[in-house]
């Protein structure tokens, strides 16, 4: 790991593994509007949390609540091949899945021949309202969708097709891009491509009302241009008619795919994918396959680039941006150098922190020694993370695998430290180590103590001044604060400290005077009835027992007082 990151504590809120003794695989994941979660992808289990599979493979959607405690599952599908790979609720509190069917029977209907692009409208409680296949004779598959905002939904997704539903195929697979009504009607529909494999992953609907589609091609001529060699990111701006704005290909001469796009605060885009490559626009690569992130300006111009890695396998998945204007990526990784660490074997979800100019600010390693990889994170408003993705450890930060693979499902919470710490004449609270959840903000209260002046508060290093409160806001990292004062002159702040405080009857003990403030006067009282008015005195105990000291000491203007509670000890 690069010798600058300093990590947060990850703290594992709770996790939670969901599946049969067969392969239940995750793609998509999401907050439902109640506070629980919705996890989508699919299964080939029909035991354990899974129930209902209809045959082969289903589409499987979960329903958790906060605590991860599962409320509901469902299986969709036919007696053939069903599977969801992306699920968004709708504004009237239900959800829409997005996937493939190679079914015609069960809950589809209308398959048109091989594999189609399959849409499921849901309620909240998992029942079907209506489904739609769409497609044509060969193999169609969904794997982004956006409510839009005129109430309808824009499907992104492939096709090898060029009858039925499909037309305007560019040869092979096209990105397809398909805008339904509120009841899954087609309104119109585009093939976007050249002449060989595109593959749409991402789609987004940007502030303006257009959409980006984001994904992966090896064409070099039809509706793409400027191919670096092998596969590259394609971007495509579309209006809300589906015509091309604008499209861009991103990479370099070996192979380049995006996974998902999203729309940043400051009205730019950036794209999150793998690259492979060493040359072209990909600045630099860690070794096989990394991340690799994009910053792009609204017309598609590369702002800057990022790769992050090892030298293995590591594959970015999802990407949000954080409330600091960070972002937040996962994945997975089999790396175990450079930029990560703390690999439990083979993969493992990697989760990165960036900052708004793509420099790591953490990175965290989740599961165990089998395969465990990420496909989607969802921000909370409280700092906490769910990320789901899939595992087939039983180890490590995972337990409870019901066989082979499994949905997992992890709550995380990025906490940073404070460490505060003050001299003898200040004070400053909270006070010591507090953990403080990532981009939340501290305030701390400074000041110095009675007959005491505040001098200085040094935060992370550096001073600030006598000031009396200090916030740290929007928390990213560990920090440190410190606070120096000094007694306020001729301010009397009686102190002492004991010769001899423990030993057998009788027992002559030396009190010796440190009070700050010069003091011209003293009384100190002995625990055992005795005074004296001496600056240094000796007293001499001859009855065993614990015995409290106290002292007063003055000057003309001013005085002071201190007590040492069961200080001197005296054996018989």
């Amino acid at each position: 790991m690069a010798s600058h990151i300093q990590s947060p504590f990850i703290e594992r809120t709770w996790q939670r593994p969901l599946g049969g003794t067969d392969t239940d695989k995750v793609w998509s994941s999401l907050q439902s509007i109640d506070g629980g979660f919705i996890i989508g992808g699919y299964t080939w289990s029909n035991d354990g949390d899974v129930s209902g599979n209809h045959g082969k493979v289903d589409a499987w959607i979960v329903k958790l609540n906060d605590a991860g405690t599962l409320v509901w599952q469902k299986c969709y599908g036919g007696s053939d091949y069903d599977g969801t790979l992306s699920i968004i609720q709708t504004s009237d509190g239900g959800f829409l899945l997005t996937g493939s069917t190679g079914s015609n029977d069960g809950d589809v209907s209308g398959n048109h021949g091989r594999d189609d692009l399959w849409v499921v409208k849901i309620d909240s409680m998992g029942n079907i309202i209506w489904q739609k296949c769409l497609g044509g004779t060969d193999d169609e598959s969904a794997s982004s969708v956006v409510e839009t905002n005129d109430g309808g939904f824009l499907v992104a997704g492939n096709t090898r097709s060029n009858d039925g539903d499909v037309s305007g195929n560019h040869g092979e697979e096209d990105f397809w891009v398909v805008k339904l009504d509120n009841t899954g009607n087609i309104i119109w529909q585009k093939c976007l491509g050249g002449s060989d494999y595109d593959e749409a992953n991402s789609v987004y609907q940007t502030h303006d009302g257009n959409y980006l589609i984001g994904g992966m091609t090896y064409s070099s001529d039809g509706d793409v241009t400027n191919n670096h060699g092998w596969s590259d990111y394609w971007i495509v701006k579309i209006d809300q008619s589906g015509n091309i704005l604008w499209e861009k290909s991103f990479g370099g001469s070996s192979s380049d795919a995006a996974f998902q796009i999203i729309e940043t605060f400051d009205e730019k885009y950036i794209v999150a994918g793998g690259s492979l490559s060493t040359d072209g626009d990909v600045t630099s690569n860690h070794g096989f396959v990394d991340y690799w992130l994009v910053k792009l300006d609204s017309d598609g111009s590369i702002i800057w680039d990022k790769s992050f890695g090892g030298t293995s396998l590591d594959v970015p998945m999802s990407i949000i941006q954080t409330f600091d204007k960070g972002f937040l990526v996962c994945g997975y990784t089999m790396s175990n150098d450079d930029d990560v660490s703390g690999n439990h074997g083979s993969s493992d979800y990697w989760i990165i922190k960036l900052d708004n100019y793509g420099n790591l600010l953490w990175q965290e390693c989740l599961g165990g020694s089998y395969y465990d990889d990420a496909y989607s994170i969802t921000p909370l408003s409280d700092g906490r993370y769910l990320i789901a993705g899939d595992t087939s450890s039983n180890d490590g930060d995972v337990s409870g695998n019901h066989g082979w693979e499994d949905f997992w499902v992890v709550m995380v919470t990025p906490l940073h430290t404070i460490e505060s710490s003050s001299d003898s004449w200040s004070v400053v609270h909270p006070y010591g180590n507090q953990s403080y959840i990532e981009n939340s903000d501290a305030n701390y209260l400074t000041q110095g103590k009675p007959g005491a002046i505040l001098d200085d508060v040094i935060v992370n290093g550096t001073s600030q001044g006598p000031l009396l409160n200090y916030t740290f806001s929007s928390i990213e990292k560990n920090h440190t604060i410190s606070t120096n004062g000094s007694p306020i002159p001729g301010q009397i702040h009686a102190m002492f400290q004991i010769s001899n405080p423990i030993g057998t009857n009788p027992l002559n003990v030396i009190f010796i005077d440190l009070s700050v403030g010069n003091p011209t006067s003293w009384e100190w009282q002995f625990g055992d009835g005795s005074i004296s008015y001496k600056q240094n005195p000796e007293h001499e105990y001859k009855v065993p027992g614990t015995y409290t000291v106290s002292l007063r000491a003055f000057n003309e203007k001013t005085g002071g007082y201190t007590v040492c509670n069961g200080c001197v000890t005296v054996n018989p």
